[in-house]
């Protein structure tokens, strides 16, 4: 029986060796568990932070050629105004330039008009002015011939004789 509790004890010294050195194996392997576990995630957060990084840079780049999009578009708007306003300012000075002709030609028809009527008048200024110098003439001529026969009646007359 000796024997017996002396293998028994033997066996659970044995045991508790065993437990100890699985323990401490336990214990070893989970503090290098938990230093793998850090360094992974120490690697992982490193990663993380890396690809936050590279993400916030991709989002400011993308802003930025953002920004020369909507200058490209307000540039291309301000060009198609302009072009509208060009177009409207070709129709506009088109019209004006009819309008001048239009009156070119009036101020010619009107010319030609005042010129017409201006030798009408000049060709009628001129008939008017025979026309006084004849009745002049013949003004004259009536008087002298009023004059005349005023002469002769006084000359016929009874109370004036001839010598």
């Amino acid at each position: 029986m000796k024997d017996k509790l002396q293998l028994e004890s033997d066996f659970m010294n044995q045991i508790n060796t065993a437990q100890r050195e699985a323990h401490e194996t336990f214990s070893k392997t989970f503090n290098e568990l938990k230093r793998f576990q850090e360094a992974i995630s120490e690697a992982a957060v490193s990663h993380s932070e890396e690809v936050f990084r590279k993400k916030h840079q991709d989002t400011l780049d993308l802003h930025e050629e953002n920004k020369v999009y909507e200058l490209e578009i307000d540039y291309s708007k301000k060009i198609y105004e302009g072009e509208q306003a060009v177009k409207q300012l070709q129709k506009n000075r088109k019209r004006m330039l009819q309008k001048i002709s239009v009156n070119e030609d009036q101020i010619a028809e009107a010319k030609e008009e005042l010129s017409q009527m201006a030798t009408l008048h000049a060709n009628t200024k001129v008939n008017l002015e025979e026309l006084e110098q004849k009745t002049f003439m013949v003004e004259q001529r009536m008087r002298k011939v009023t004059e005349n026969l005023k002469k002769d009646e006084r000359d016929e007359s009874p109370g004036h004789s001839e010598g």
